[in-house]
């Protein structure tokens, strides 16, 4: 006899919570560059641990762009820097009286 226990999961893997927080917030079984659903008989590609893609192509993908972002924060970050030390150095240049 079928346990009346059991329930039907509509989400490829089965997600519980860890250590009572919140699940992850991505579906396992959606690619998550392009949304595409991950068929439940074909590979799924991981990244960064928790993140599923349809494909080695949305992986890589996501990757690039993953790089070309932090490239830009630290160009960014960089920038702020420079901009900040240059205020420095024009405030603790002596001015003649």
């Amino acid at each position: 006899m079928a346990s009346s226990s059991s329930s039907t999961s509509s989400s490829f893997f089965v997600i519980e919570p860890i250590h009572r927080c919140e699940t992850s917030h991505y579906s396992l079984n959606v690619c998550s560059l392009c949304g595409k659903r991950v068929a439940e008989d074909c590979d799924v590609f991981m990244y960064r641990g928790d993140r599923p893609f349809c494909s080695e192509e949305c992986r890589c993908h996501q990757i690039l762009r993953d790089k070309q972002a932090s490239a830009k924060n630290r160009k960014a970050l960089k920038d702020q820097l420079t901009s900040e030390e240059q205020q420095r150095h024009r405030l603790d240049v002596p001015v003649a009286t």
